[in-house]
């Protein structure tokens, strides 16, 4: 690992974020995002950097390569199920139950 890739790492530690890719079972085009230009060989940067409690929410992460992107990377589009949280609120104030019978 270079420096670099320390940096990345000491930051998600120090921001509770966590680093996903394309660990999914997905066909081997759909993992890669980069060709090196001389060598013509594909290598996996697909890298999503998401906050560690929204982790479990990820569902895929792949890349597509028809996306013009002006770039000679291709997108890396991540699919989550997103839960909303639920708003607490407080009841609106009416008229006090009086017992009559009384």
């Amino acid at each position: 690992m270079n420096e670099n890739g320390q940096r990345l790492l000491e930051l998600c530690l120090y921001h509770d974020l966590s680093i996903t890719n394309s660990f999914f079972q997905t066909k081997p085009q759909h993992k890669v995002s980069w060709r090196h230009p001389r060598s013509m060989h594909w290598h996996q940067l697909d890298l999503i950097i998401i906050r560690w409690s929204a982790l479990k929410c990820v569902l895929l992460t792949r890349t597509f390569h028809s996306a013009d992107c002006n770039s000679d990377h291709s997108l890396v589009c991540s699919k989550m199920r997103l839960q909303p949280k639920k708003i607490h609120r407080s009841r609106p104030e009416g008229k006090p139950h009086i017992d009559v019978s009384k």
